[in-house]
């Protein structure tokens, strides 16, 4: 899902140094794909930390939800 969607930042006619070609070229295109897989790496931390709070949330939250939904007895 992702990597396809860095190939289409990387196109032969984007820029002038990569059309240029050469060593620059080379080191541009992996510069590219190395913020590319950061920022794959960035959003699929970000989507984990949110399906964990959503999925397990911490047990002081967790103990407050349950407390709010259990009936109150008068004592």
């Amino acid at each position: 899902m992702f990597p396809a969607r860095a190939a289409l930042y990387s196109t032969e006619s984007s820029g002038a140094v990569r059309s240029a070609g050469g060593s620059f070229a080379k080191k541009e295109a992996a510069q590219e794909e190395m913020y590319m897989h950061k920022r794959e790496a960035e959003k699929l931390e970000h989507l984990n930390e949110e399906l964990d709070a959503k999925y397990h949330p911490k047990e002081g939250q967790a103990a407050a939800k349950d407390n709010a939904k259990a009936p109150k007895k008068d004592e």
